[in-house]
């Protein structure tokens, strides 16, 4: 059974990520120094040949000094669904492949 993910940040009520469907399931907590902001993200990609890739987020909070977070690795079973759903654009997504491969051989290949 696929691994799902719940997190509890302080005292609220835990959220259950994950799907017999997610191909990936991430959580992180990102500091910028820049501008002092710190997030939770939690998080993951549905690629499902039918229907293509599906970026999904079931939390994306700012955090503050001093709070805490639990997270649990569970299974699939009784999750919560996203609460945001991307689609991905496949003539996007190979434009920007593109756009990346064009970037790396100017950087590294003679000529480029």
């Amino acid at each position: 059974m696929p691994l799902a993910i719940q997190v509890q940040l302080n005292d609220e009520t835990p959220i259950r990520a994950g799907d017999d469907a997610v191909s990936v399931l991430s959580a992180m907590v990102t500091y910028v120094a820049s501008r002092q902001e710190i997030e939770l993200r939690i998080g993951g990609l549905f690629a499902r040949q039918s229907s293509g890739k599906e970026h999904v987020d079931w939390l994306q909070r700012q955090l503050r000094v001093g709070d805490r977070i639990v997270l649990t690795i569970t299974d699939s079973r009784d999750v919560d669904p996203p609460a945001h759903r991307t689609q991905e654009e496949p003539d996007f997504a190979e434009q920007m492949e593109r756009k990346y491969y064009e970037q790396l051989k100017a950087r590294f290949e003679p000529g480029g």
